[in-house]
């Protein structure tokens, strides 16, 4: 019991990070200042739009308790980014720790958006519970790009331990200036087989 409640304890501690990084150098990481499971940067990385490579980015992480529960993994990564003054890359990390294991530890990884350049998703799991860390590959997607492009991929069972870190990541590659590329991301445990039985006998009734 006590055990229990020092595991329930530490997630709810836990602290969600976002990170953006392009290939000058610039880098600005954000942390869930207040816990909400919501975190946001708008802004130009550098700080100066007029000479910024990727002068806007509007991201959005979200993750429990918004949506999902320790014990319900779930992460959705949205993002809006330009490029102002030529080509480059662009890499976010959304990451959070404190998770527990979910019923089935299978999960999938999906994304989709548009795209003048490429966009490529990477999904990990760290059984140390470290922040951002990449220590197990659950899934990788893409590149892809285009007016509409959309992937997914599940994985099979992983040996996930309680607590453990989720991290999505995506690498947004653009050839040039004012290129726009938009995307939502996602990780979700698979549903258990008893809940998608109920829910087909649902669906029946």
């Amino acid at each position: 019991m006590l055990f229990l409640v020092f595991l329930f304890a530490a997630s709810a501690h836990a602290v969600a990070t976002l990170r953006l990084t392009d290939g000058d150098g610039n880098s600005v990481t954000v942390a869930d200042g207040n816990a909400d499971g919501v975190i946001t940067f708008n802004g130009s990385l550098d700080g100066n739009p007029a000479d910024s490579v990727w002068d806007v980015n509007v991201t959005t992480g979200i993750t429990k308790p918004v949506i999902g529960a320790a014990a319900n993994p779930r992460m959705d990564l949205n993002s809006v980014n330009v490029t102002g003054t030529g080509a480059g890359t662009l890499t976010i990390e959304f990451s959070e720790n404190g998770f527990l294991a979910p019923p089935v530890a299978a999960w999938i990884t999906g994304y989709g958006g548009t795209s003048d350049g490429t966009v490529a998703v990477n999904s990990y799991y760290d059984n140390a519970n470290v922040e951002g860390a990449k220590t197990t590959l659950i899934a990788s997607l893409g590149p892809l790009g285009g007016a509409s492009f959309s992937d997914d991929a599940s994985s099979g069972l992983l040996p996930v331990s309680a607590p453990f870190s989720l991290t999505l990541e995506a690498i947004i590659s653009h050839s040039g200036a004012g290129q726009v590329s938009s995307f939502d991301a996602e990780i979700s445990p698979v549903p258990e087989p008893g809940t998608v039985i109920l829910f087909g006998i649902g669906l029946i009734g």
